[in-house]
C-alpha cells in the first residue's frame, strides 16, 4: 500500500514522505547489502527491548493469517556504487531494529543447525534457506557477502556471528549477549512459528532519491524529538549524513572516530564539549541550553567550514579542541599539566572553555609556555578558591571564563589574562591577599565545598610525595560535641563555650586523620597517645599538633596563621 507520511519539522515546515507499508523480509531478500553509515551510532539495543520483540514475533504468529505487526520505519538511500543484479543501500534510519531482526535470525539458523530441527513442510525454515535469504549474499564475494554491514567494531562481531567464526577480542557486548538471548528464547520455541513471525513483521519502506531528497532534513524530522539522539549524535550526522559514502569513511576515520574515542563513556561531556567549542569560535557569551547545542552547531558551522581550507581543515579544529577538552574535563592530560589541570577541574568545571583556548596558545600558536601555562592554571584555581572562602556568589562563572576566553590576547596570553582577572567587576571580583589571608584564618570553613579541597592541597603543599587523602576525614581536633569533657573544659577556660563556638571550624582547628571514630570527643591527650593518635600520626597537618601538650585559643590561632 503506498501512502504519503507527513512528519513535522518544527516552524521549518513539513516533509511529505512517499511510503510503502512491506514486510521485512521482503526488504532483505535478494542480492541486496544495507550498510550502516559511519555517522549512525554503534548498536544499542538491550536485553528489554529484544524481549519486546520477541513477545511481538510470538504474538503475531498465532495470530489470523494476513494480520501482521507494524514494526517502525526503515529509511534507505541507494550509494551510487550500485551494479547489475546487486543494489546497496545506506540505512539512515531502522538500524536497531534491522540488526536486531538479523541477529535473531542468526540464532534461529545456528539453532536449526546445530539441533538438526526438521519442518513438517516446504515453507519451514532450514538454516540454508535463512542464511540465503537474509544473512548473505551467496553468490557474491568479498565486502558484498553480507546483507547487513555495520560500523566500528560491532560489524566485526557481526561477521563474526553470522559466518560464525571466532569472535574478535573486543567483541560488542550488545551483539553477543542479544544473540545469546535469542538462542535462549528459540530453544523452548518452535522454529516454525518463529520464522512465521517474523515474516509477518511490516515496516514502512522509505527509499530516497539522492536527486530529489535531502537525507539530513528527513533524518531531524524522523528524530525531531531529539529523545534518542544525543547532541553528539545528532552533530555527528549533520556533518556526515549529506556527503557521498567514500568521503563519510574518510572523514569520520581521519577525525571524528578519534572525537568519539576521546568521550567514549562520557556522552555528556561530549555535548558539553561541543557546546563550549560553539562558544568558544562564535564569542558567545550566553550559554546554550543543553537541548539546543545541535542548533547552535548548525548556524555557526557552514561559516566555519567556508573561512577554513576545506571540511577537513574544520574537523581537524574540531579534533584538537576535543583533545584540549578532554585533558581537562576527562582527566587525560600527562606530564606537568596534569596535576594542575586537574586542581582547577576539581573546583569548577565550567572553566573549560578558557582552558580550550590556553591550551591552543601553548600547543598550536605557541606563545605560552609550559611553565606559563601552569602559572594561569594555578591564577585561576586561585581565582575560584579565593572566592570561595571569602564567600562571593559562584552564579555566572562560565560567563566569566568565556569572556575571559574571548578577550585573551593570543600574542600575550598570560598577561591578557592576569589583566582579565584583575578588571573583574565587584560581584566577581579577585579577593586580595589581605581579604582572603583573614577570611581564610577566622572564617567558619567547615561548611564550605572547598573544605576538604583546602586540607589535601595544605597536606601535600611543596612535598614531591604527595599523600592520597582520599580516605581521609576532616577532624576537628578540639570536638564539636557542645558536652565537652571536663579535660577541655579546663584547657579552654571559664569562657569555653564562647571558645568552641568561635574556633570550632577554623582553619586552626581541623585537619585530616584516617582515625576519626577513633579519635570521637576525647581529651587532648588522649586523642594524642592513643594508637594511631597525633603522636604517631604521618598526616603532614598533625606536625605543629602532635608538638603541643594543651590545646586551646592560643595552639589553635597560631596554627591557623602557620597554615
Amino acid at each position: 500500500m503506498l501512502m504519503r507520511a507527513p512528519r513535522r519539522r518544527g516552524a521549518e515546515g513539513e516533509i511529505h514522505l512517499q511510503a510503502i507499508n512491506r514486510e521485512f523480509t521482503k526488504i532483505v531478500n535478494g542480492t541486496t547489502q544495507f550498510v550502516i553509515p559511519v555517522f549512525q551510532r554503534d548498536y544499542t539495543w538491550s536485553e528489554a527491548q529484544c524481549l519486546q520483540l520477541w513477545q511481538d514475533i510470538l504474538s503475531v504468529a498465532d495470530g489470523e493469517p494476513g494480520r501482521g505487526h507494524f514494526l517502525g520505519s526503515v529509511v534507505y538511500i541507494a550509494t551510487g556504487d550500485s551494479s547489475a543484479g546487486f543494489t546497496r543501500w545506506l540505512l539512515i534510519d531502522g538500524q536497531q531494529r534491522v540488526t536486531t531482526l538479523t541477529i535473531l535470525l542468526v540464532a534461529l539458523r545456528d539453532h536449526i543447525k546445530d539441533t538438526g530441527w526438521q519442518g513438517d513442510n516446504e515453507d519451514a525454515p532450514t538454516a540454508k534457506r535463512i542464511n540465503a535469504y537474509f544473512l548473505q549474499n551467496t553468490e557474491e564475494e568479498g565486502t558484498r557477502e553480507s546483507k547487513l554491514v555495520l560500523r566500528r567494531h560491532d560489524e566485526d562481531t557481526l561477521r563474526a556471528l553470522v559466518k560464525r567464526q571466532t569472535r574478535p577480542a573486543d567483541a560488542s557486548a550488545r551483539l553477543v549477549d542479544n544473540y545469546e538471548f535469542f538462542r535462549e528464547q528459540i530453544a523452548d520455541a518452535d522454529p516454525a512459528a518463529v520464522y512465521a513471525g517474523v515474516g509477518k513483521l511490516v515496516v514502512v519502506d522509505v527509499t530516497l532519491d539522492r536527486k530529489t531528497d535531502d537525507p539530513q532534513l528527513i533524518f531531524e524530522s524522523l528524530n525531531s524529538t531529539g529523545v534518542d539522539l544525543s547532541q553528539s549524535d545528532l552533530i555527528r550526522n549533520y556533518i556526515l549524513m549529506r556527503l557521498p559514502e567514500a568521503d563519510q569513511t574518510r572523514l569520520y576515520e581521519d577525525h571524528w572516530r578519534h572525537v568519539e574515542g576521546l568521550f567514549r563513556g562520557s556522552e555528556a561531556t561530549f555535548d558539553a564539549f561541543l557546546r563550549d567549542y560553539v562558544a568558544l569560535k562564535t564569542k558567545a557569551n550566553k550559554q546554550e541550553k543543553a537541548s539546543e547545542v545541535y542548533r547552535a552547531f548548525r548556524r555557526f558551522f557552514p561559516d566555519f567550514v567556508s573561512q577554513s581550507e576545506d571540511l577537513d581543515d574544520a574537523l581537524a579544529d574540531l579534533r584538537r579542541y576535543a583533545e584540549y577538552y578532554a585533558a581537562f574535563s576527562l582527566d587525560t592530560a600527562v606530564g606537568v599539566l596534569r596535576a594542575p589541570l586537574s586542581q582547577v577541574r576539581r573546583l569548577v568545571d565550567v572553566a573549560a572553555l578558557l582552558v580550550m583556548r590556553l591550551s591552543h596558545c601553548h600547543y598550536r600558536e605557541g606563545t605560552l609556555t609550559e611553565s606559563d601555562f601552569v602559572h594561569a592554571l594555578k591564577l585561576i584555581e586561585s581565582y575560584i578558591f579565593r572566592r570561595a572562602i571569602c564567600g562571593y556568589q559562584t552564579r555566572g562563572y562560565w560567563q566569566v571564563f568565556a569572556k575571559l576566553a574571548h578577550g585573551l590576547d593570543t600574542a600575550n596570553p598570560l598577561v591578557s589574562l592576569k589583566v582579565g582577572l584583575a578588571r573583574q567587576p565587584d560581584s566577581y571580583v579577585y579577593p586580595d591577599d589581605e581579604e582572603y589571608g583573614r577570611e581564610l584564618r577566622e572564617r567558619n570553613l567547615y561548611g564550605l565545598r572547598v573544605c576538604s579541597y583546602l586540607l589535601e592541597r595544605l597536606e601535600n603543599h611543596g612535598t614531591k610525595e604527595p599523600t592520597d587523602t582520599s580516605g581521609y576525614s576532616i577532624e576537628h581536633i578540639m570536638p564539636q560535641n557542645e558536652q565537652l569533657l571536663p579535660a577541655w573544659r579546663k584547657a579552654l577556660g571559664d569562657n569555653w563555650k564562647e571558645i568552641q563556638q568561635a574556633w570550632l571550624h577554623r582553619l586552626g582547628n581541623l585537619t585530616l586523620t584516617g582515625y576519626n571514630s577513633t579519635y570521637s570527643d576525647r581529651s587532648f591527650a588522649d586523642k594524642k597517645t592513643i594508637k594511631g593518635g597525633f603522636a604517631e600520626s604521618s598526616v603532614r597537618l598533625n606536625k605543629y599538633v602532635r608538638e603541643q601538650e594543651t590545646w586551646a585559643t592560643a595552639e589553635m590561632e597560631a596554627r591557623g596563621k602557620q597554615l
